[in-house]
């Protein structure tokens, strides 16, 4: 397979950037959609907390099968590759379908376990939602992995597509046959969406003439699926911290009254935005390149693409989450205001949202800097910093702050666990992989534009209309992004990169 030139690596990540732009704001009208026909009530509650274990499922367990897909995939001998992919399919498959079937046959079992704190018909209704999107879940999982077979051969494009055509018909489905059937549009849009984009990717596959033998349950190198589950296990741990996060939010949430799931989730969702399209284009491409330098031994580059990788996500995201605290309120009255969604709705949800962008920008350089640990083939290492923040400071912020606080101290975990992570995870990988941040100097710049520009945003809510406000804000913050990336040189960086990809 031919290597991929400088300008085809950037070219790459800037149109997957773009589709994920796209596929994200889709998908972020599914909440906006939730928060018009039901606000912050119990309905919209039902809707989220159903929704929570397949998408967990889809994002969590299927990414860190695709990771690990990746990572075994590339390794096999050429002429064990096919047929290695088609025996992780099938078991992958088989084990999707029986977890789908149990969802489908005991719902409301999965829903008591994870969300006993909601009103008793709220977890009915939750329950009939889940039966229905739990058909689904196999469609996912199997989507999953192949988005993951076609990045591993290159065809980057196509798996990004897949997303977008899943929220387009998600949300599409749920817009469109709402009044016909109520809140079963929801979850019958899911299992729609997920079929469609199985089908799709199938399809794909195909075309590019990668097709798979189905039901191959021997094949490939000795100890294929061993080293293939041991390691989709800790990066599904490690990596997924994010979609854990949501989770216990939720669990916790089911508790504390109504509608507090869903002001939780509409906030989260916020935030996720920026993150996320960055750091999906990014990891998709750089890791197998990541992965290629520490095998090679390539430890100059590893630390560039370390440095770098770290300044760029500063740069970019830290400005970006200034922006989003002091226009919380106009940005959730904009985005959200609507129909079901009153004025107590958008107080609550706005601060929330401004809890949770404290931690942004150390919740995107967690999932980066984790790709190194997993490129050094320190898993286990990466999980154990993973799950200490996640289940011990997390959980441990939530429980002393909950009687103070109620709902913004769900929040607060994640912000404040989110901080420790960054840092232990920083402090390790200079001792254990001898990887150095050394931004110091373009960081104090950074935060000391981002600082000037939080004043700026102070004065501005001195004006009236917040709209007006808020488009001017938009203008004075991508200003002050390109003031940093002149000041920063990163420009010059850039041209750094590219040499060491060439290399």
């Amino acid at each position: 397979m031919k290597s991929l030139t400088p300008r085809q690596i950037v070219a790459i990540i800037g149109s997957v950037a773009v589709i994920n732009l796209i596929a994200r704001l889709i998908g972020f009208l599914r909440e906006v959609a939730i928060g018009v026909h039901y606000g912050t009530s119990a309905a919209a509650d039902a809707i989220i907390a159903a929704y929570t274990i397949p998408n967990f499922i889809y994002l969590a367990a299927g990414g860190a099968l695709t990771t690990a897909f990746i990572s075994v995939y590339t390794n096999e001998p050429e002429q064990h590759k096919k047929r290695a992919a088609s025996v992780i399919l099938t078991y992958t498959g088989l084990a999707a379908a029986v977890l789908s079937l149990l969802f489908f046959l005991l719902p409301d079992l999965w829903i008591q376990l994870f969300f006993s704190g909601m009103a008793a018909d709220t977890i009915s209704l939750t329950g009939d939602l889940f039966r229905i999107m739990a058909l689904g879940t196999f469609f996912l999982t199997l989507s999953m992995l192949f988005t993951g077979y076609l990045n591993a051969n290159r065809y980057y494009k196509a798996s990004a597509l897949a997303p977008l055509l899943f929220n387009i018909v998600y949300v599409g489905g749920a817009v469109l046959f709402m009044p016909v059937i109520g809140i079963d549009a929801y979850a019958w849009s899911v299992m729609a969406a997920a079929l469609l984009m199985y089908g799709y990717l199938f399809l794909e596959i195909k075309k590019r003439r990668l097709a798979l033998e189905p039901f191959a349950y021997t094949g490939g190198s000795e100890g294929l699926m061993k080293r293939y589950l041991w390691r989709a296990l800790p990066i599904l741990l490690g990596g997924a911290t994010i979609q854990l996060y949501f989770l216990l939010q939720r669990i916790f949430a089911s508790g504390m009254g109504e509608g507090t799931i869903a002001a939780l989730n509409y906030s989260s969702k916020l935030i996720q935005i920026p993150q996320s399209i960055l750091i999906t284009a990014v990891t998709t491409v750089l890791f197998p390149l990541i992965s290629q330098m520490a095998a090679a031994e390539k430890k100059h580059e590893l630390q560039e693409m370390y440095k770098r990788g770290i300044l760029y996500l500063c740069l970019l995201i830290i400005p970006a989450s200034v922006f989003v605290f002091f226009n919380a309120e106009s940005i959730i009255s904009i985005v959200f205001e609507y129909g079901a969604f009153d004025r107590e709705a958008s107080q609550i949800t706005a601060g929330l949202l401004k809890i949770f962008v404290v931690g942004m920008t150390a919740h995107a350089l967690n999932v980066y800097l984790t790709r190194f640990y997993y490129a050094q083939q320190l898993n286990w290492l990466a999980v154990g910093i993973g799950a200490f923040n996640v289940f011990l400071v997390n959980i441990g912020v939530i429980l002393f702050l909950m009687p103070s606080l109620g709902a913004s101290a769900i929040a607060w975990g994640m912000t404040i666990s989110g901080l420790t992570q960054l840092l232990m995870l920083l402090i390790i990988a200079l001792y254990k992989m001898d990887l150095k941040p050394d931004v110091g100097g373009a960081l104090i710049k950074i935060l000391g534009l981002s600082t000037l520009l939080g004043g700026i945003f102070i004065l501005m809510r001195l004006m009236e209309y917040s709209i007006l406000q808020l488009i001017i804000n938009v203008f004075i913050l991508m200003f002050v992004m390109i003031a940093l990336l002149i000041w920063t040189d990163a420009e010059k960086w850039s041209g750094k990169i590219k040499k060491l990809i060439r290399k």
